[in-house]
């Protein structure tokens, strides 16, 4: 009997070539290369100028600042949090960097969407609670209050958008903006003349809705200022700061800043994406259509949001 040759493990198939922006197979065209591999290409089914390099070789294009581009759990929470600001103050510049020929990677999404949701709601909590229980410490009438019961109020507050002075923050406008946020991701799934007549892949508008929540953390870091401000407040030399800087914030809170600073945020976002990230034709009137679907979108949720509360009241 002649002896078996030892088994070898089948090699792991490469995935074929795709095109960054419509995910077409580009596998034919590479088959038609005789010598050399020319610098660039145009994708046949969505017309995208393609950068070969970056086609067959698109880890060695990762993006340094980027979650979805960083090999270790760490580095995405890392990155996640230090993206954080950029894509607050800097929408544009974020779409254009990564446009559609930045590789999606979903763990980076799913990590930033965790960090954007959890850091913020996390350190409001401290701060509403670092009031109470600083009052150990001080004569004021607060000053029984237990560690437990401090305890109990952090996690009352991380259980619930607060402010520092106690009162739940309204969430109606916040529902509105949410579900207009999510309007546009939505209708480019649904109308037949966004997502498919663009041939844009899904990942791409996902990236959009997951790198848009960042608005909603905004809105929790002005509640942790309050908070901030009126811990600052048990410290003397520190009062006159305190007091200032807990004033300014409630007056942007009660003055209706946020939900006009939300909305204008959502419509500069998204026009990034569209306009200046994903480039699609008659960009700027797409995004006035799907601007005024979102808004009404918004204002229907709103309205809803306040006939379910007039009916349980």
């Amino acid at each position: 009997m002649g002896s078996k040759e030892p088994h070898k493990p089948r090699a792991k198939p490469e995935s074929p070539p795709r095109c960054p922006r419509c995910a077409y197979d580009q596998s034919g065209e590479v088959a038609r290369w005789k010598e050399s591999c020319p610098l660039e290409g145009v994708c046949t089914e969505c017309g995208h100028v393609l950068n070969w390099a970056m086609v067959l070789c698109p880890e060695k294009y990762n993006l340094a600042w980027l979650p979805e581009h960083a090999t270790t759990w760490r580095g995405r929470m890392w990155r996640s949090v230090k993206l954080m600001p950029r894509v607050s103050f800097f929408p544009r510049k974020f779409w254009r960097a990564t446009g559609v020929d930045a590789r999606v990677g979903a763990g980076g999404l799913v990590v930033y969407a965790l960090v954007a949701i959890l850091l913020p709601r996390f350190l409001m909590a401290i701060m509403a609670s670092l009031d109470e229980f600083l009052a150990l410490h001080s004569p004021s009438p607060w000053g029984t209050l237990t560690f437990g019961g401090a305890m109990t109020h952090f996690a009352f507050n991380l259980a619930l958008p607060r402010s520092s002075w106690g009162e739940p923050l309204e969430l109606g406008w916040v529902f509105a903006a949410l579900l207009m946020h999510l309007s546009f991701g939505a209708m480019f799934l649904v109308l037949p003349d966004t997502r498919k007549h663009a041939k844009l892949r899904f990942a791409h508008v996902a990236r959009s809705v997951v790198y848009g929540i960042t608005w909603l953390s905004a809105v929790e870091l002005l509640g942790a200022l309050v908070a901030l401000g009126d811990s600052v407040d048990w410290f003397g030399d520190f009062q006159i700061a305190g007091i200032w800087l807990s004033y300014r914030v409630e007056n942007f809170y009660i003055n209706g800043w946020p939900p006009l600073l939300a909305v204008v945020w959502i419509l500069a976002w998204w026009r990034g994406a569209i306009v200046n990230g994903w480039k699609l034709h008659r960009g700027v009137w797409l995004w006035l259509l799907l601007s005024i679907i979102a808004l009404i979108a918004g204002l229907l949720g709103m309205v809803i949001l306040t006939f379910v509360r007039m009916l349980f009241q």
